[in-house]
């Protein structure tokens, strides 16, 4: 039988690394959903699934994947402060531009009305 290669940057059971991994997966998966949390990171679904489980036997956790994961969670969950200010432009330019589509399909029936 073939002897199991030591990998020494490979995170053990207990590392507090691992529970904010575990609880940064979670709530990932909890706010877009394990399929979008493992799409967001280009990761497999299962090792997302398996990441918020906390099945740290059936996958293998570094250091640049805890700080990945990490970074991840901080995007998910400051999106909102991302995301409203640009929902609240967008709200005013289709109001602008409501008014100026009005504004022109009024020029365009006094022209129509000029024609005649």
């Amino acid at each position: 039988m073939a002897r199991r290669i030591i990998d020494p940057n490979r995170l053990k059971k207990g590392d507090e690394r691992l529970t904010q991994a575990q609880e940064a997966a979670r709530y990932m998966a909890d706010k877009r959903g394990v399929r979008n949390t493992a799409a967001l990171l280009e990761w497999s679904a299962a090792d997302i699934s398996r990441i918020a489980n906390g099945q740290w036997d059936k996958i293998r956790m570094y250091p640049e994947t805890v700080e990945a994961l990490l970074l991840a969670y901080t995007v998910v969950a400051n999106d909102s402060n991302l995301i409203e200010p640009l929902k609240g432009e967008l709200t005013e330019f289709s109001r602008e531009l409501g008014a100026l589509v009005r504004r022109s399909s009024r020029i365009r029936k006094m022209i129509k009305a000029i024609k005649r």
